[in-house]
Parts: C-alpha cells; sequence; structure tokens
C-alpha cells in the first residue's frame, strides 16, 4: 500500500483530486470520456466517488494510528470555480449561479463533512457521523459569468457560460482563455472558511509563455491569499501549480503552466524566473511587491 510505503515522509494525504470536475465532464458535458449526459450516471459516479474517499481515509487514519501517528491529515483537493451572473438583475442568471456553485463547489464536501447539515459520511461506510475532510484542497484558476436563459432545460437549471459578457471580453485572460481574477481564491476561501478545516491552496497557475505574467499572476493570488488569512481563513500553505510543464487533461501538452519548462522532445528541464522568484518568497515568508520582474 502506498501510505505504508511512503508514511514516514507524509503528513497530507490527498485522496482524489478535483472529483466535480471528471463528472461535469465525462457525465455531463460529454467532453471526457465516457462521453455520457446522464443525472443517473452522474449521481451514481458521485457516490461511489465519495465513497472511495471515505474508504482510503478510514485506512489511511487506521494506518497512521498503527504507526502511532498524530499528525497524519487527509482531504481531497477540489476545484473552485467562482460564479458571477451574467446579469447582476436577472433572477434566471441568480438562479444559475446558485445551482452551478452548488453543484460544482459545495455537494460534494457536503457528503463528506457531517457538519454541513446534508449527508453524512456514515453513509458512505465511515461509521458514526464523523467528517472526512481534515483539510479542504482549494485548486483556483478563474471566473466564469452564467447566464440561466436557454431553451435548454439543463442549462436553465445551471447555466451556460456567458462568453459574451463584456467583463469576460475585456478581461485579462491566460493562453486558454482562462480569466484572470486574483479576488476569486479570496472569494473561494471565505467560501470554505465555515468548515472548520484547514485550507490548503493546491493549484494555483497560469498557463502561458511570458513567464513575467506568471510571476504577476503569482504575486497578485497571493495577495488575496494573505487578505484571506487576515479575514479569518483558516489557510495553512499555498502551493503553486505545478512545478513542471505538464500533461492538462484533454489539452496535451499545449498549456504550459510550469515554473520549470520542460523540452516536449528530450525532457530538458529550464528553471524560469518566476521559479527563483517564488523560491525567495518561499524561504522568506515575505512578498516584495516592489521587486520588479527579472529574466
Amino acid at each position: 500500500m502506498v501510505v505504508e510505503a511512503l508514511g514516514e515522509n507524509v503528513n497530507w494525504w490527498i485522496t482524489i483530486n478535483e472529483p466535480m470536475i471528471f463528472i461535469l465532464h465525462g457525465y455531463l458535458l460529454k467532453m471526457w470520456p465516457p462521453g455520457k449526459s446522464s443525472p443517473k450516471a452522474l449521481s451514481r459516479v458521485m457516490a461511489h466517488m465519495a465513497a472511495a474517499h471515505c474508504s482510503a481515509y478510514k485506512r489511511i487514519k487506521l494506518s497512521a494510528a498503527k504507526a502511532k501517528r498524530s499528525d497524519v491529515r487527509v482531504g481531497l483537493a477540489h476545484a473552485i470555480p467562482i460564479y458571477d451572473p451574467a446579469d447582476e438583475s436577472s433572477r434566471r442568471d441568480r438562479f444559475a449561479v446558485r445551482n452551478r456553485d452548488l453543484f460544482m463547489n459545495k455537494l460534494f464536501l457536503r457528503l463528506l463533512h457531517h457538519k454541513s447539515g446534508y449527508l453524512p459520511a456514515y453513509l458512505f461506510g465511515v461509521g458514526g457521523s464523523k467528517s472526512t475532510l481534515d483539510f479542504i484542497g482549494v485548486n483556483y484558476y478563474f471566473r466564469e459569468f452564467i447566464s440561466g436563459h436557454s431553451k435548454n432545460l439543463q442549462e436553465q437549471a445551471l447555466g451556460r457560460v456567458a462568453r459574451e459578457d463584456k467583463r469576460y471580453q475585456n478581461a485579462k485572460k491566460s493562453n486558454l482563455d482562462w480569466e484572470i481574477y486574483p479576488k476569486g481564491l479570496y472569494r473561494a476561501l471565505m467560501g470554505l472558511k465555515s468548515y472548520g478545516v484547514p485550507l490548503l491552496v493546491t493549484e494555483n497557475g497560469l498557463s502561458t509563455d511570458r513567464d513575467e505574467e506568471r510571476w504577476d499572476y503569482i504575486q497578485t493570488h497571493l495577495v488575496e491569499v494573505h487578505r484571506a488569512i487576515r479575514d479569518g481563513a483558516p489557510v495553512v500553505g499555498y502551493l503553486y501549480w505545478s512545478l513542471l510543464d505538464n500533461f492538462e487533461w484533454s489539452l496535451g501538452y499545449r498549456p504550459h503552466f510550469g515554473l520549470i519548462g520542460v523540452e516536449e522532445v528530450t525532457g530538458r528541464r529550464m528553471i524560469k524566473p518566476s521559479a527563483q522568484h517564488y523560491a525567495l518568497v518561499c524561504e522568506s515568508n515575505v512578498l516584495d511587491l516592489t521587486e520588479s520582474f527579472r529574466e
């Protein structure tokens, strides 16, 4: 078992990465395998993934107890997009935003956290009404503007992404066309404050071929992390995504998120200036906003 092999060196365990992203794209939008749009299959997969998390949580905790480890924490990494109505005055848009936020950002966590007043974790075999989240990993990248105006019932309920929105059109965006919205990280962290568990930013990053943009992205988002901590969010850490340029879901090797570039043919690693700037912040725990970017 992985935990037994690596347990001496690991305190924090993540069971599943971004369960709702997989569920959304695979079982609703038909963009990823198995390419379905089935509420019945979606709910079944969600229940199975929640059960898998709970089972892994229990087994990791048992392994830690056998090793007399009290410092082991188990959670999951949850993608938290920020949603705003395309038209603030539209009831349909506000309704779609509330539904989409509940579905994408809250539902899975409530399955695992008994204090939420939703479905307690014991339904998935953990026992008692114990929460199975020692911490929540927060993956944040962007905001989307949502419209509920559609003839499609699914889009009426969960909305559609309104890329025609002027705020989106005028915003700074990554080369994946994701809006760069640092305040969204603050909103995501504050929205999770009520769970009463530590929050770890497990992913936050920018796909770009201009490294100075990456460093600006890191700085502006770290400012929002600091603001969330100041306002009471129990944030315990921040991890940039990613260390290396990586294989990104269905997008393959096209996105370049890495602090370290990877030459696709040879695999050669190239440390980018943003990595060196970020390393200084990590070492000093100080963010100097007056320091200019240097290639």
